[in-house]
């Protein structure tokens, strides 16, 4: 038995556990992934900036290259505002993400897209002050890309 001791580390776990139960992710094929963190967007906006547009082009083009992947795109956000704009947002993020791995050159058959808005955060700010809660909560807002061989 282990113990699981950072929130990120957590959120990680629960999110593999997630796509291993919904046979996006198997135990035993090769998994590989990538963040796009608050950089790659702009806030409360779904266009991809030139550092998030950059480093998507270098591993779709990466990956692109692999026959049988499964991709899925998991859209989070932060805990600012109303869920069902967040789940929107994060929503339209994977979304933004799914297009430009197309265009790069992914297989628009295997690519899933969802989103879990808020509700699998990375850190828990108490900020009062709005500007410095938007910064902690960064973490949250993200977009994670998950590939690996399919079946």
């Amino acid at each position: 038995m282990f113990t699981i001791r950072t929130k990120s580390s957590r959120a990680f776990l629960m999110v593999i556990v997630a796509l291993f139960l919904t046979g996006c992710v198997t135990a035993n094929r090769n998994y590989h992934g990538i963040t796009l963190d608050d950089a790659a967007f702009n806030f409360g906006s779904a266009k991809l900036t030139p550092a998030g547009l950059a480093l998507l082009d270098e591993y779709t083009t990466r990956i692109s290259k692999q026959n049988n992947l499964r991709i899925a795109i998991v859209g989070h956000s932060d805990r600012i505002g109303n869920e069902t704009a967040n789940r929107a947002l994060s929503l339209k993020r994977a979304e933004a993400t799914r297009d430009e791995m197309v265009r790069i050159g992914a297989d628009p058959a295997s690519i899933h897209v969802r989103s879990v808005g808020s509700s699998e955060p990375l850190v828990q700010c108490n900020e009062t002050n709005r500007e410095a809660l938007i910064k902690c909560l960064a973490p949250n807002r993200r977009v994670e890309v998950f590939t690996n061989l399919a079946h």
